[in-house]
């Protein structure tokens, strides 16, 4: 019998999970054999797609690069071994998959300068990688529970349109300094700190920025976009696998989870009660309707280009489709097997989409373009 004390208790812990930050995940993917050159894995939708992807061992400890498939069978996949980042821990067999494939700019070639942004618990690293226009910039941000190298798949693409670029951090991502409750708060406190890096950016230059947002970096971005004192600054925004709306994706993920959808949407309620909130370790209530680009959208946008896969299980890919649509942005589905991993499935396609986009939306861009193809 379902009482009302076992709902609140259940989504309470929903409300608590939600908002946690954790550094760790689980290694489930088992592991048959591994060599420098090729590792053999069991055979799932992302192990099976075509592109680079990270596999972890030892619960992060090891880390390698891995690349092209050499060979399928019904139950498992062969691939090539890449580059080792650390080494698997002795005796490994099991670990996660994941569609980071860099770990710093350097892994691309890429001259870079680790920087420090002023933030208001320190400071937040990041990485200034120049460009050949010092007057355009593409300010990366991951997603939630993320970090800044997950944004490197891209930097390539913008280093070649000449960009001057910065890959943030943030606050609940492990390298910035968290927020006073140690939680996630969606891009709604957090976007705070990548204001900062803007501030930074215009500071040293910038005077056009093209924002490169990742899942929940779209909430970020959305919250620049209405609050930001650099928004004029803003010349467009790309947008991978973005939220665009946390309450139906919450109430998804949970559907996804197993919990029964009258759970999660009480669990977002605490999340947003002015007296309940402490319930789930929140200094303050967070206000959904702020972080959806449907209820509060803001006035003047500037161009907007999404790249999202219609297989995303974490972020609803009809709300990109209702977005798009309403809005006049530009959509690329792009095949991927699921959230954020378009850049790593199809890295050749996701490139060819922003250069088309910034040849037709952004003018001033695609002459920096041109420049640096005809030098």
């Amino acid at each position: 019998m379902v009482t009302t004390a076992s709902v609140g208790a259940a989504s309470v812990a929903f409300a608590r999970k939600a908002t946690e930050i954790s550094s760790k995940r689980r290694d489930t993917l088992p592991i048959i054999s591994w060599t420098d050159a090729v590792v053999e894995v069991a055979a799932t939708p992302e192990t099976l797609a075509p592109g680079h992807y990270s596999l972890y061992t030892g619960q992060g400890r090891g880390h390698a690069r891995i690349g092209k498939l050499i060979a399928t069978t019904p139950e498992t996949v062969v691939r090539e071994v890449e580059a080792i980042y650390r080494p698997a821990p002795p005796d490994v067999a099991y670990g996660y998959w994941s569609g980071y494939a860099f770990e710093t700019p350097a892994d691309l070639d890429l001259p870079s300068v680790d920087v420090e942004i002023p933030v208001d618990r320190g400071s937040a690293p990041a990485w200034l990688i120049p460009g050949s226009s010092a007057d355009v910039w593409t300010v990366h941000i991951h997603g939630l529970g993320g970090r800044r190298a997950a944004c490197l798949r891209s930097v390539p693409v913008f280093q070649e349109l000449g960009h001057t670029q910065l890959v943030v951090s943030y606050s609940g991502d492990r390298d910035a300094p968290p927020l006073t409750d140690r939680r996630h708060h969606f891009g709604l406190d957090e976007w705070q700190d990548v204001d900062a890096a803007l501030s930074f950016a215009v500071a040293n230059g910038a005077q056009k920025v093209i924002l490169s947002a990742w899942s929940m970096g779209a909430t970020i971005a959305l919250q620049l976009l209405k609050r930001s004192a650099f928004r004029h600054v803003l010349a467009g925004i790309v947008l991978t696998a973005p939220v665009l709306d946390w309450r139906p994706t919450l109430v998804e993920q949970g559907v996804a989870a197993g919990l029964p959808v009258f759970i999660t949407r009480t669990g977002l309620s605490i999340l947003g009660s002015r007296l309940l909130h402490r319930l789930a370790g929140l200094s303050h209530e967070l206000d959904f309707s702020s972080a959806s680009w449907f209820t509060t959208p803001p006035q003047g946008l500037p161009p907007i280009l999404i790249l999202h896969s219609p297989a995303d299980a974490m972020a609803p890919f009809a709300l990109s489709e209702r977005w798009a649509a309403e809005n006049s942005a530009d959509l690329e589905s792009v095949i991927s097997p699921g959230h954020t991993l378009e850049w790593s499935a199809q890295r050749t396609a996701c490139e060819e989409a922003v250069r088309r986009w910034v040849n037709l939306k952004l003018p001033t861009t695609s002459r920096r373009l041109i420049d640096v193809e005809t030098d």
